[in-house]
């Protein structure tokens, strides 16, 4: 049975405003299982200046098994954004494929970036304190 250890860190954001936060898990096939380990997490929130990155640098370390290569694993995110009363909202959220050489990588993720429906549900949204959970994704 062959196995892979996953050893690395989200190091942060770029392109988002406001107060960001990750969620991250890993995917993988049937054929894959966890000997240790998490195979998803959530990141401390940053607050970083205006056009700053945000930083995270939240290790993971997970340890799976497999018979198969079938369903090599990968790794999903979804970036929040958290406002000054506490409300949270999907700002983007994307994927990666775990490289299958050994040795240190540098992975970046692009991700998509949700949209409000319309401009009056944004303007709705900000003047009585609400968020439209309706979104449309912009590619």
């Amino acid at each position: 049975m062959a196995e892979l250890h996953i050893i690395g860190q989200l190091l942060g954001a770029k392109g988002f405003d406001g107060g960001m936060y990750c969620r991250w898990g890993i995917d993988m096939g049937d054929a894959w299982r966890i000997l240790e380990g998490y195979a998803d997490g959530r990141t401390q929130i940053d607050h970083p200046g205006d056009g700053d990155m945000s930083y995270w640098e939240h290790p993971f370390d997970i340890h799976l098994a497999t018979s198969s290569i079938a369903g090599w694993p990968r790794i999903h995110v979804q970036v929040w954004r958290e406002d000054f009363f506490g409300r949270k909202e999907l700002a983007g959220y994307g994927f990666g494929f775990i490289p299958t050489t050994v040795g240190e990588h540098k992975l970046e993720i692009s991700c998509w970036k949700p949209t409000d429906a319309s401009q009056n549900d944004a303007l709705k949204g900000v003047k009585i304190g609400e968020w439209e959970s309706r979104l449309t994704l912009a590619l």
